[in-house]
C-alpha cells in the first residue's frame, strides 16, 4: 500500500504505472457499454450520495453512458462494482475508514471492484466543514483516468475528453490533503452600488455553480476553525468596565473617536484570562465545534502605547515598507499568542491558538522568540501583485522569519481581491510565492477572496485552485492543463494571456504604484480602469482573440470557450469606458453619458450573467466603492415655479457636497449659467474639484477644475434657451456650490453631503399627506441632526443618525401645507461629529433641492415663453 498526499504529479504517475504492471485494468465502460455499477451503503451519507452523482455524471459526459447506482444490499453478485464510501464490502477488503487520516481516501482495486472510501463528515456536501474523503477520491480518479479538468464554474468550463472505453488501473494507496485547510473565500460580496450586479436568480445560480467548482478543487478543511478579527464588538461590551483591555493612544483608552476601529492592549493578563474563559465556555456549549482560541487582532494595526506593550516589542528595524510600519509590534503579538496558549493547554493539551501576522505585526518577531507548533499564524503579505523582485523576496523573507519561531503557518492573503474585472494577470509571481511557502511549512490557506472574473483572469484563478491539490506541480504543466481546454486554439489563447501578464507587470513602471498603495488599490480599482487598461490595449487584445477564434476552426467547444473569453474582454472594455466617463477624462463626453454607458453595461450583464463569465456581485461592489456617480439626469428639461425671485442674500448659501452633484438651471435666451465653486480639503486629500457645464442637447459647453483652497465664479454663456446642467465631482474633498441663476436646483433624490450646509428647499405636491426622508451616516461616529420645517416656518419633524445604515423619517403633511415648498436644515448632532452624511428624499417628492423656495424647478418644458 502507498500513502501519499495530493502534492506530486510524479508520485501519481509512479502509482499509476506500478498499478498497471501488477494487474490488468478494471473495465468500467467498454466500447460504449456499461460493465459496472456504482455501489453505496444502504443508507449513504449525503456526501457519499453526492460523490456517486459526480462520478456517474462525469462518466456520462465522457462516454454517453450512465452507470447505475445501487445500494449495497441490492448490488448484483457478479460484475464490476465501484464501491463509494463506508460499505460492508470495504471492511471485508480490509479497509478501515475510521483509521484513515483526516479527509483521507483509500483507493483499492481488486479483480472485480474499485473501492473509493474516505474519511467523510455527515454534513452537507457543499459545506467546507464537511470532511470529503470519498468525494476527494472520486475527483482524484476522474482527473487521473478521464483527464477531467475544471477550468471555471459551469458546464462550459468542465473539460471531459470523449472516449468509448473507461478502464481503471490497479490502485492500492491512501491519499490525504497536504493542507489541513484549503480555503478560498467565494467573493460573493453584495453591497449597495449604482451599477447592476446579478439578478436574484442569477446570483443563486452563480453561487451554486461556484460552490460545486470549489469542492471539485477540494476546497475544505480537516478541522473546523473559527477565527477572524476577534474583538470588534468588545468596546461596547467591556469598554466601560475594563478600559484597560483596550489600546492606550495619546493617553486615552479605547477608540480614538466614537465608532473608530481599535486594537487591544494585548499584554494585559486579565484580557488573556477573559479570552480563555470565553473559549472554555464555548467548548462546553458546543463540544463538537471549533477547538481553537481566536487570537486575531481587529482589522487595524497594533496601536497600544502602554509601557507594558512597548516593553514586549523588539528592537525596531532600520527601514520597513510603509504598509508595515512605522512601529513594528510583531514581538508583542507573538508573546500574546504564546500567553493564550500557555493558559489554554491547562484546559486542553492539544489546544490551538490562531492569530494573524498583519499590518505592523506582519514582519516576523525581531527577537529570538519560540512559539509552540499549535500556534497557527496566518501571514497576510499585503504587497499586492505585480511586485518588484525585491518585494517578492521580502515576502519570502517574512515567511521564513515566522517559520523560524516554530509556529505553524498558514497563508491568509488579501491580494487575490485585486484586478476588478480586468485582465489583470500575475500568475507567475503568485505561483512562485505559493510554491515557496508550500515547500517551507505551509499547512493551510485562507484566501480573501476570489474575484470570480473567469473570462479575464482565468489562468490565475485556475492556478490558484490547482496549487491547493498539486502544490509541487510545475507551473507550466498547470498552465498547459488550462490552455488545453481551448483545443486547437490553445497556443493563441496562451499568447493572449501572456500579453496581458506582460501588460500587468509593466504597470510597475507606470506613474503611481499599482500595488498595495497608489491608484491601483483593489477596492477602488474601477476608478482607474481606463488609465491602467486604455482603449488601445483592448483593441490589441481583441485581435489576439480573433486569432484564437480562427485557430479553433471546426472545434465547436473550443470556439465556445474562446467566445467566453471574448465576453470577458468586452465586459472589461465596457467597464473601462464607464470609468473614463465617470472620471471626466473624455473631453468630448458629457458626464451624463455615464448614465447611458451604465445602461449599456447593465444590458450586457443581464444578457450574459448565466454564462458565469464574471462574478457580477464582486464587480458591482468594486464599482460602488470606486465611482461617485452623478445623479442620472436623462435630459428632461426643467422650468422655474415662481417667475419673480428674491436675491440670495449675504452670505450666499451653498450646497456642501462630498462626491458628485448635478445642478439644473432653467435659462432664458441669452442668459449665461452662473455659479460659484469652492474647493476645501478633507484630510490630506489634494485632489481638485472638477466641473462640467452641459447645455441643451447634452453638449459640453465648458469644463475645468478648482484647486483645493481656491474658488471660482462660473459664467458660461448658453447657446440657446433651455436647461443647462453643472456637474461637480469633489473627488472626496468638499465642494461648496452656490447656484446663482434665478431658477436652479440640485438634482436628487439622493445627495452625499459633508460638514455644514445651508438649509435646502423642496416641493411637496398637492394632495400629499405624508412623505419620507432617509438619512444615513457614511462612517461610524459621523452623525447629523435633521430638522424639517413646513411652509409656515414650523418645525415638523426632527431626526438624528444613531448608527450606520439608513434611517427613515416619515413626515405628515397637515391640511393646507401641500402644494408648497418645505425645507430641511442639517445641524450638529448631540453625539459624534458632523462630517459625512447622506439624505434621500422619497419618491413621492420631486427630486429637486434649491437654496430658496422661489428658486425651485420642476420637470417638463415651459408652458410658454420665459
Amino acid at each position: 500500500m502507498m500513502t501519499r498526499s495530493w502534492c506530486s504529479a510524479v508520485a501519481v504517475l509512479v502509482v499509476l504505472w506500478s498499478g498497471l504492471a501488477r494487474s490488468a485494468p478494471l473495465v468500467l465502460i467498454e466500447d460504449g457499454v456499461a460493465r459496472a455499477v456504482v455501489v453505496t451503503a444502504a443508507s449513504p451519507t449525503p456526501l457519499a450520495s453526492y460523490a456517486a452523482a459526480e462520478l456517474v455524471e462525469h462518466l456520462r459526459l465522457a462516454t454517453g453512458v450512465s452507470l447505475p447506482v445501487v445500494a449495497e444490499d441490492a448490488a448484483p453478485a457478479a460484475g464490476v462494482r465501484l464501491y463509494l464510501g463506508p460499505v460492508a464490502a470495504a471492511a471485508a477488503a480490509g479497509i478501515d475508514a475510521a483509521a484513515l487520516p483526516p479527509e483521507g481516501t483509500r483507493l483499492l482495486t481488486t479483480a472485480t471492484a474499485l473501492f473509493i472510501v474516505g474519511d467523510d463528515g455527515d454534513g452537507a456536501p457543499m459545506h467546507a466543514d464537511t470532511r470529503g474523503g470519498t468525494l476527494w477520491g472520486v475527483y482524484e480518479v476522474l482527473e487521473r483516468v478521464l483527464e477531467v479538468r475544471w477550468l471555471w464554474p459551469g458546464e462550459l468550463g468542465t473539460v471531459v475528453p470523449s472516449r468509448r472505453t473507461v478502464a481503471v488501473p490497479s490502485y492500492d494507496e491512501t491519499l490525504s490533503p497536504r493542507l489541513m485547510q484549503r480555503q478560498v473565500r467565494p467573493g460573493l460580496i453584495v453591497r449597495p452600488s449604482p451599477t447592476r450586479g446579478f439578478s436574484p436568480a442569477g446570483l443563486a445560480a452563480y453561487r451554486q455553480a461556484q460552490e460545486v467548482f470549489l469542492r471539485r478543487h477540494r476546497i475544505g478543511r480537516s478541522t473546523p476553525f473559527r477565527y477572524g478579527h476577534a474583538f470588534e464588538s468588545w468596546w461596547g461590551l467591556y469598554g466601560e468596565e475594563h478600559p484597560e483591555w483596550f489600546q492606550l493612544v495619546a493617553g486615552r483608552r479605547g477608540p480614538t473617536s466614537p465608532g473608530r476601529r481599535f486594537s487591544m492592549c494585548v499584554s494585559d493578563p486579565a484580557l488573556h484570562r477573559h479570552i480563555i474563559d470565553l473559549w472554555r465556555a464555548g467548548r462546553a456549549e458546543n463540544p463538537a465545534g471549533a477547538r481553537n482560541v481566536n487570537g486575531c487582532e481587529n482589522d487595524i494595526a497594533g496601536l497600544c502605547e502602554c509601557e507594558r506593550c512597548q516593553a514586549w516589542d523588539g528592537p525596531q528595524p532600520a527601514e520597513i515598507p510603509r504598509r508595515f510600519g512605522p512601529r513594528v509590534v510583531s514581538d508583542r503579538y507573538a508573546r500574546f499568542w504564546q500567553a493564550l496558549h500557555d493558559l489554554a493547554v491547562q484546559e486542553d493539551p492539544q489546544a490551538i491558538v490562531m492569530g494573524y501576522a498583519y499590518v505592523n505585526y506582519a514582519p516576523p518577531p525581531l527577537t529570538a522568540l519560540r512559539l509552540h507548533p499549535n500556534i497557527l499564524v496566518g501571514t497576510v503579505p499585503d504587497l499586492f501583485f505585480p511586485r518588484s523582485a525585491e518585494e517578492q523576496q521580502w515576502v519570502k523573507d517574512q515567511w521564513m522569519g515566522w517559520r523560524q519561531t516554530g509556529c505553524t503557518l498558514f497563508l491568509r492573503p488579501n491580494y487575490t481581491l485585486h484586478g476588478y474585472v480586468l485582465p489583470y494577470i500575475y500568475v507567475h509571481q503568485f505561483a512562485d510565492e505559493f510554491q515557496f511557502e508550500a515547500a517551507n511549512g505551509m499547512r493551510a490557506t485562507d484566501f480573501d477572496s476570489l474575484t470570480g472574473q473567469w473570462a479575464t483572469q482565468g489562468p490565475t484563478n485556475y492556478v490558484l485552485m490547482r496549487l491547493h491539490t498539486r502544490p509541487e506541480q510545475p507551473l507550466d504543466e498547470i498552465l498547459a492543463e488550462y490552455y488545453s481546454g481551448f483545443g486547437p486554439a490553445a497556443a493563441a489563447v496562451r499568447r493572449y494571456f501572456d500579453t496581458w501578464e506582460a501588460h500587468t507587470t509593466a504597470l510597475l513602471g507606470a506613474p503611481g504604484a499599482v500595488g498595495a498603495s497608489g491608484i491601483g488599490r483593489w477596492s477602488t480599482l474601477a476608478k482607474d480602469a481606463h488609465r491602467l487598461f486604455p482603449p488601445s490595449s483592448f483593441a490589441a487584445a481583441a485581435g489576439l482573440l480573433a486569432e484564437a477564434r480562427r485557430a479553433a476552426g471546426a472545434d465547436g467547444v473550443a470556439a465556445q470557450r474562446v467566445a467566453f473569453l471574448e465576453l470577458g474582454l468586452e465586459h472589461a472594455r465596457l467597464c473601462a469606458q464607464v470609468a473614463a466617463v465617470v472620471a471626466g477624462d473624455d473631453a468630448e463626453a458629457s458626464p451624463f453619458a455615464a448614465g447611458r454607458a451604465l445602461r449599456d453595461l447593465a444590458a450586457f450583464r443581464e444578457q450574459h450573467e448565466g454564462s458565469f463569465f464574471s462574478n457580477l456581485a464582486f464587480a458591482s461592489t468594486i464599482e460602488g466603492r470606486s465611482w461617485a456617480m452623478p445623479a442620472v439626469w436623462d435630459g428632461t428639461p426643467v422650468h422655474g415655479l415662481s417667475p419673480p425671485v428674491a436675491p440670495l442674500g449675504e452670505p450666499e448659501p451653498a450646497f456642501s457636497l462630498r462626491g458628485s452633484g448635478t445642478i439644473l438651471a432653467d435659462l432664458a435666451a441669452g442668459e449665461a449659467f452662473r455659479a460659484r465653486l469652492r474647493a476645501q480639503r478633507v484630510g490630506a486629500n489634494d485632489s481638485p474639484v472638477q466641473w462640467v457645464v452641459v447645455g441643451p442637447g447634452d453638449r459640453v459647453l465648458e469644463r475645468g477644475e478648482v484647486a483645493v483652497g481656491e474658488a471660482i465664479d462660473l459664467v458660461v454663456p448658453a447657446p440657446s434657451a433651455g436647461t443647462c446642467a453643472l456637474f461637480v465631482q469633489s473627488n472626496l474633498n468638499r465642494a461648496l456650490v452656490t447656484a446663482r441663476n434665478d431658477h436652479a436646483a440640485l438634482l436628487g433624490p439622493k445627495v452625499a453631503w459633508v460638514s455644514e450646509t445651508a438649509p435646502v428647499f423642496f416641493m411637496v405636491p398637492e394632495g400629499l399627506k405624508a412623505f419620507t426622508l432617509t438619512l444615513s451616516a457614511t462612517w461610524p461616529g459621523e452623525n447629523v441632526r435633521l430638522r424639517v420645517v413646513d411652509p409656515e416656518g414650523n418645525e415638523a419633524a426632527t431626526a438624528e443618525v444613531a448608527s450606520r445604515g439608513p434611517q427613515s423619517l416619515s413626515v405628515e403633511v397637515p391640511p393646507g401645507r401641500a402644494g408648497k415648498a418645505w425645507s430641511v436644515a442639517f445641524e450638529k448632532p448631540t453625539q459624534g461629529v458632523l462630517e459625512d452624511y447622506t439624505i434621500e428624499i422619497g419618491p413621492e417628492l420631486p427630486p429637486f433641492l434649491a437654496h430658496r423656495a422661489d428658486r425651485l424647478v420642476q420637470s417638463g418644458p415651459r408652458a410658454g415663453p420665459p
